[in-house]
């Protein structure tokens, strides 16, 4: 029996337009949806049955009012009009893949990832974010902490307001950086995460805005953080591996300014005429280079090892 065109969903109606591609234009769109959206739209495919081709006309004719309604103009609100039929959970997920805003993003997330988020997150950093997201997210995520801690975040959150802007950006562009990490519930501490990344000058800047904030962070911090120099507490066997890994002229530009015993630490495995090498154009970059650009390429090395570890390639260091 066909279907009238009155009778048709959202659903059914991107389920017409899909019939209308070929296999390859099919494969190509159904490869930029999750499986729970693919087995939406394929069952309904299959389910909806015969479409008279003067309903087809009339779905197509409509998308494409639509689009010439736009005028190419696209957007977050455009895309929510564009799939606000599909389930919410459906929904949601497109939302929090298309957003710019992080923010919003977070909160489109399902709420039990954000809590558990939340709650494994320092509460500093949580106070944070749940000034950031959804009211309606927020007030799942205090509901559905203990007593205790809800009461350490709503102190927290209370005093947010006298947290530094710097800082504050700083936790966004790291939640942004990890934000398919927090997706599948696989984040590591982002303050951690924030000061592995921050040069010298930043560094030394925002510690002492933390430390009258909460003077137990500052030693969190140092405890956990893996740093450039983190590397001499590795194993022979792994710094020979970062040795071979690591791009010569990086790995020089991080070692101006050591004394030369450390660093051979830092050369482990490399003969001694390519040291001698290395060491001559150290000699001449500490002639020409500032150490702002030392700590750079330091950071780009340590953060080069710290996906080492993660990949397993080497082992963490024993401070």
């Amino acid at each position: 029996m066909w279907k009238e065109f009155d009778t048709l969903n959202g659903i059914e109606k991107c389920a017409i337009i899909l019939m209308t591609l070929t296999s390859d234009q099919f494969g190509e769109v159904l490869s930029f949806m999750t499986e729970k959206e693919i087995d939406l739209l394929c069952g309904k495919v299959a389910n909806i049955g015969s479409v008279h081709k003067d309903v087809s006309y009339r779905v197509l004719e409509e998308f494409l009012e639509s689009v010439e309604n736009i005028g190419f103009v696209g957007g977050f609100s455009t895309i929510r009009e564009m799939i606000g039929s599909l389930p919410d959970n459906t929904k949601n997920t497109i939302l929090a893949k298309v957003d710019t805003d992080i923010w919003r993003r977070l909160s489109f997330l399902p709420k039990q990832k954000v809590i558990r988020y939340i709650t494994n997150e320092l509460v500093e950093i949580a106070a944070i974010v749940m000034t950031k997201i959804s009211p309606v997210v927020a007030t799942s995520v205090i509901e559905s902490l203990d007593k205790n801690h809800a009461a350490d975040l709503l102190y927290a959150i209370s005093k947010v307001d006298e947290v530094d802007d710097k800082f504050i950006r700083l936790v966004e562009k790291a939640i942004d950086d990890n934000f398919e990490a927090i997706a599948k519930d696989s984040t590591k501490n982002s303050l951690v995460e924030i000061f592995n990344s921050l040069d010298t000058e930043s560094e030394d800047e925002i510690l002492p805005l933390l430390s009258k904030y909460d003077k137990t962070l500052i030693d969190f911090i140092k405890n956990n953080q893996f740093t450039f120099y983190d590397i001499e507490y590795l194993s022979e066997g792994d710094r020979k591996v970062i040795v071979r890994n690591v791009e010569k002229e990086l790995l020089t530009l991080a070692l101006v300014g050591m004394e030369e015993e450390k660093q051979d630490i830092y050369l482990t495995g490399m003969t001694q005429r390519s040291i001698a090498i290395i060491r001559e154009d150290i000699q001449l970059l500490s002639e020409s280079t500032n150490d702002s650009k030392v700590k750079v390429a330091q950071i780009d090395i340590a953060r080069l090892v710290r996906e080492m570890i993660k990949d397993g390639d080497i082992s963490p260091p024993s401070k």
